[in-house]
């Protein structure tokens, strides 16, 4: 809806310059977000059944973005605290992470092209669609891109497989 207009590059500027502005922030904004992690989760819980018991899920945006912010406060809190430690599969995943970001267009377009032709249910179709994405844009970095040491570098990875 908001692709190429300029309402759309003005919210995606403050989106990017307040992402900015938290990572500069660092261990305070951290520290600050597993703190209201709890109640981030309750106000965004309680929006959304507000949301969907008076608004039939279609409120008003300024309800719909305080909801959202509560959302990803409440993610990223819990997800520093419970997931915020060395581990083999955050560092696989977060090598797979650039990669998987340079390859992930490729299979969604592909999977759109399969599914929505086939006419079935929004939900069903886009359930699918991320699962054939996701799972094509995993094998492939597993198998293909962390395996061929001359094709890493072209992915932001050392060329050399460990």
């Amino acid at each position: 809806m908001y692709v190429g207009t300029g309402h759309g590059f003005l919210l995606g500027m403050f989106a990017f310059f307040f992402g900015f502005l938290f990572i500069a922030i660092g261990d305070a904004f951290w520290n600050a977000v597993e703190k209201i992690k709890t109640v981030s989760l309750i106000i965004a819980f309680t929006l959304y059944f507000v949301r969907l018991f008076f608004f039939e899920l279609q409120a008003p945006n300024f309800l719909m973005s305080i909801e959202s912010m509560n959302w990803i406060f409440a993610a990223l809190g819990y997800a520093y605290k419970y997931l915020n430690k060395p581990s083999k599969i955050l560092s696989y995943l977060s090598q797979a992470a650039y990669p998987v970001y340079i390859i992930h267009m490729i299979f969604l377009y592909l999977a759109s092209f399969i599914f929505l032709p086939l006419n079935l249910p929004l939900e069903v179709s886009f359930i699918l669609i991320i699962l054939l994405t996701f799972i094509s844009c995993f094998v492939t970095y597993d198998l293909i891109i962390r395996r061929i040491g001359f094709i890493r570098p072209l992915f932001g990875l050392k060329g050399k497989h460990k």
